[in-house]
C-alpha cells in the first residue's frame, strides 16, 4: 500500500502510461528488477517498455488480482489469447506469470475432451504457439503433445478440407518460416514413435503437475 509507484510507458510508438507499485514489479519481473536496480527510491521513475498495452493490462491484473481481465479460463479465446501473454511473460522475465498462462492453456485443452464446443487442437493457435515461443519451450511442448494426443490427420476424414489444411501445415514441403519447419520436424519425430511401447496416449498429453515450471 505504501510502496513507491513507477510510471511505466507502454507501447512501441504511441505510449500509454501506467502507475504500478515498484515492489510488485520487482517481485514478479526480473526485467523490471534490472531496470530499477540503479534507481533510488526517492527518484521519480519512468520506464519505457515496447509491448502492447492490451497485453500489459492483463499482466497488471494478474499481479494485483491473480487473474486476467479480458478472458477467464478460456485460454485460446477472446480478444487476447494466452499465447502472446506467455511471450510477454518471457520478455518481462516473469516465470510466475508464464506458469499462470500455461495453467490456463492446459485447462482449456483438457476441457476440450468433455466439451464439444471447444475445438482443440486448432490451426491458428498451434501456429501461434510455435510462432511466439522459442525452440524447446514448454508452450511448444504443449502444442506438440496436443497434436500427438489428437492427431488431426487421424481425427479428420482423409481428403476433407480440414484434413488437407492440417496435412499442408504438418507435412508440407515449403516452409519459409523457421517455426513452421520446427513444427513439421517435431511432429514427424513424435508421429514416428511407437506410443504403445512408451506410454498410454492419455498420459503423454499432460504429464506435468501444477508445480512444474513452464517458463523455459
Amino acid at each position: 500500500m505504501y510502496s513507491k509507484t513507477v510510471q511505466v510507458l507502454i507501447g512501441e510508438k504511441e505510449k500509454q502510461a501506467f502507475l504500478v507499485h515498484r515492489d510488485l514489479l520487482t517481485l514478479h519481473s526480473s526485467y523490471f528488477r534490472k531496470e530499477l536496480k540503479d534507481k533510488g527510491l526517492d527518484e521519480d521513475c519512468k520506464i519505457s517498455v515496447p509491448v502492447k498495452p492490451t497485453l500489459f493490462v492483463d499482466f497488471i491484473s494478474w499481479m494485483y488480482f491473480g487473474e486476467f481481465i479480458q478472458l477467464r479460463n478460456k485460454a485460446l479465446e477472446g480478444g487476447t489469447s494466452v499465447d502472446p501473454l506467455w511471450e510477454l511473460g518471457r520478455f518481462l522475465e516473469a516465470p510466475g506469470f508464464q506458469n499462470f498462462c500455461m495453467d490456463d492453456c492446459r485447462t482449456y485443452c483438457k476441457d476440450s475432451d468433455t466439451n464439444a464446443n471447444i475445438l482443440w487442437p486448432h490451426i491458428p493457435y498451434i501456429e501461434l504457439m510455435y510462432f511466439v515461443a522459442p525452440r524447446g519451450s514448454r508452450l511448444r511442448k504443449l502444442a506438440l503433445d496436443s497434436l500427438t494426443y489428437k492427431n488431426p490427420l487421424h481425427t479428420n476424414k482423409k481428403g476433407s478440407a480440414a484434413w488437407k489444411k492440417w496435412k499442408d501445415l504438418l507435412t508440407g514441403q515449403n516452409a519459409e518460416e523457421a517455426w513452421k519447419s520446427d513444427l513439421r520436424e517435431d511432429f514427424a519425430l513424435e508421429a514416428g514413435k511407437d506410443w504403445e511401447k512408451i506410454a498410454p496416449v492419455s498420459v503423454s498429453l499432460f504429464p506435468y503437475t501444477r508445480n512444474d515450471s513452464y517458463n523455459t
